[in-house]
């Protein structure tokens, strides 16, 4: 399986995350990577993969995902 890092920019802060299955990203604890952001939601975007596939999902966050300037819903759409 292909090595997969997430590179987060978020409040001034970059954190590199390595993805193995699935990673969510929010403001608490509810979420595997927290945040200080108040324009995030709890959990707020989950990252996942099915095989070398690679995917992002808004998890009906108050601000939404965006990838690449158009903003994401709750259908998966594949990272490449």
């Amino acid at each position: 399986m292909k090595k997969v890092i997430l590179h987060i920019d978020s409040a001034g802060e970059h954190r590199e995350v390595t993805l193995k299955d699935e990673v969510s990203v929010g403001r608490t604890d509810l979420a595997a990577v927290v945040l200080p952001d108040s324009g995030l939601s709890r959990v707020n975007t989950t990252f996942f993969r099915e095989g070398d596939q690679i995917f992002v999902v808004d998890e009906n966050s108050t601000n939404g995902t965006f990838l690449n300037g158009e903003q994401i819903f709750s259908t998966p759409r594949r990272l490449s």
